[in-house]
């Protein structure tokens, strides 16, 4: 999945269980899913419940990556790759790696914007579309690795982290 350029990452759909986020590249293929685990949007202090969002590829079902809410007020989270070592952390706004080092800052909404780094390039940028996907896009300079992409795709992810 992560090796896209371009991701579109459709609105939250019940599944049997649980709730589903699937992810499929520009021409409609799918690539995989986002699973929700924890309290939904709007729920009695579901602000303070833990919430944990598993990312899945759709060819064998193989975990990718997993994004994990911190407790309390900063609303950071942590991310893991598929063997749960930890890869870095998001706060309000920013992406830091596992080393502490700020990769990033997030610049709009939950609509629209994009991630930039320190020299004012852009590492990704999303826009909502009409059906109220998102479509996500990584520039080249992001492209080779694939860690910093689970932070950028993980900050995207995180601005509607639970389904309404």
């Amino acid at each position: 999945m992560l090796e896209h350029t371009c991701l579109i990452v459709h609105p939250w759909t019940p599944d049997a269980a649980c709730w589903l986020r699937h992810v499929s590249d520009q021409t409609g293929v799918l690539l995989g899913c986002v699973r929700h685990e924890g309290a939904e949007r709007g729920s009695w202090f579901s602000w303070l419940r833990k919430i944990k969002l598993d990312v899945f590829e759709t060819e064998d079902a193989s975990h990718l990556m997993a994004l994990h809410r911190a407790w309390g007020m900063r609303r950071s989270w942590h991310v893991h790759d598929a063997e749960d070592l930890y890869v870095g952390t998001l706060h309000w706004g920013s992406l830091a790696s596992s080393d502490g080092v700020t990769l990033g800052d997030l610049e709009g909404d939950s609509d629209s914007g994009q991630i930039i780094d320190s020299a004012g390039t852009t590492l990704a940028s999303y826009r909502k579309n009409l059906d109220a996907a998102v479509a996500v896009t990584f520039a080249k300079d992001a492209m080779g690795n694939p860690f910093l992409r689970m932070l950028l795709l993980g900050s995207i992810l995180v601005l509607e982290p639970a389904p309404n």
